[in-house]
């Protein structure tokens, strides 16, 4: 039988489609189901990761997951990498496997690991907008400031992601909100969160301290790239309250 890797995600998909299937054309059914998993692993790269499950292949498809569970809890390496060094926690997080991602996790997941594009489980979880996941990473102490290749950190793409819970929760949880995105554009938090023209994310980056006078690349501020007048009253009004601040301080 042909080697190949795929997720637990798959195979649960794969349990509710040959259930279907094993009513219909039994006769056929493991030739269906290695069918739908070559399909699936050649059209969903995401789906693929480090572990071998070939010998699943010849049970019941309904006994995978238990099975998936006890490989781990017998000493499979959790953090084994695919071809792009995602690795299974990586990969259940895309999935949104959350039941997966807590087995990972109890059984020693490293948090932090890094794939081919330097992004580790939180970035991925941020970027993807799964709530449940952040937190059980931050419970973990999960880098929270880490950066991937391009300079971004998870609250980069949270941001990017327009989730302003998650945003919320980064911050909290003591997120820098002046890293610089170093790619061609050199954007900040706050100039993404301009970009969305997402106010109570612009807000809670403000006044968590967000520097206004940060430029990007092209030499402006986040200010400077306010399009609504909703969002330049914001900063208008932020100037203006740190400017009062300075001034009293400044008197003591």
């Amino acid at each position: 039988m042909k080697r190949v890797q795929v997720s637990v995600f798959l195979m649960l998909s794969l349990h509710v489609m040959s259930m279907y299937a094993a009513q219909e054309l039994p006769q056929n059914l493991q030739q269906n189901r290695q069918t739908m998993i070559d399909d699936a692993v050649k059209n969903y790269p995401c789906l693929t990761h480090g572990f071998d499950w070939t010998q699943l292949y010849s049970e019941h498809s309904r006994d995978n997951l238990k099975k998936a569970y006890k490989l781990i809890d017998e000493g499979v390496d959790v953090n084994v990498k695919n071809e792009y060094n995602n690795t299974p926690l990586h990969n259940a997080i895309w999935c949104n496997n959350k039941e997966m991602v807590s087995k990972l996790l109890v059984v020693g997941a490293d948090v932090n690991i890094q794939n081919g594009k330097s992004e580790t489980p939180l970035h991925c979880a941020a970027r993807y907008s799964i709530t449940e996941i952040v937190k059980m990473l931050l419970d973990l102490n999960a880098d929270i400031n880490i950066q991937d290749q391009r300079g971004r950190t998870p609250l980069h793409r949270g941001v990017w992601s327009n989730n302003t819970e998650i945003v919320k929760i980064l911050i909290a949880a003591g997120a820098d909100v002046n890293i610089q995105y170093q790619d061609k554009f050199g954007k900040n938090p706050l100039h993404y969160a301009v970009w969305r023209n997402n106010t109570e994310i612009v807000k809670m980056l403000i006044a968590a301290g967000a520097d206004l006078n940060i430029q990007n690349k092209f030499g402006k501020t986040a200010e400077q790239e306010a399009t609504t007048q909703e969002m330049r009253a914001i900063f208008a009004q932020a100037v203006q309250e740190r400017q009062a601040k300075f001034n009293v301080q400044s008197m003591a």
